[in-house]
């Protein structure tokens, strides 16, 4: 079993912690949302106990980049800052998702396996960036698929 760190940021921070092993499916261990920017981020990092997790076990962390593209007239660069933290931080290497990656795990696959999570929908965010991770390992993951995607042949997004 190994753990699977992914994380939604910027103003607040959406968290997720997953566990995935060969013969079970991705399994969402816990989440939320973390205020505050960077200052807010940093101090959860130091004092989480999904981030010692992580860390103890070597896990994996997903973070979901983010792009100044043009399209949003004043972009909040919070997310900037904090997988720049992360960048310059971090001794091991992490992943980093599109947020277009999102789409492997809308809002009824959410509701349908019982992961839906209210309000500001930063923790949503993180949880899909873990399915999104779980669909495109490749080899594939047959005990995620199997439970969470038994009619899908291919990837779809």
């Amino acid at each position: 079993m190994r753990y699977i760190l992914c994380l939604d940021p910027g103003g607040t921070t959406g968290w997720a912690l997953f566990t995935i092993a060969n013969d079970q499916p991705l399994t969402l261990v816990d989440c939320g949302m973390i205020p505050g920017g960077l200052r807010g981020f940093k101090k959860w990092w130091k004092t989480s106990w999904a981030v010692q997790l992580y860390r103890t076990y070597r896990g994996t962390l997903v973070v979901e980049d983010f792009l100044v593209d043009g399209r949003t007239k004043n972009p909040d660069l919070q997310p900037l800052e904090i997988v720049s933290g992360l960048t310059m931080h971090l001794d091991e290497p992490f992943i980093l998702q599109r947020n277009q990656m999102k789409g492997h795990a809308p809002d009824a696959f959410l509701k349908k396996w019982g992961l839906w999570q209210p309000g500001a929908g930063h923790d949503r965010d993180a949880i899909r960036h873990g399915f999104a991770y779980a669909r495109t390992l490749t080899p594939r993951h047959k005990p995620s698929y199997d439970k969470y995607w038994p009619d899908r042949r291919a990837i779809d997004v």
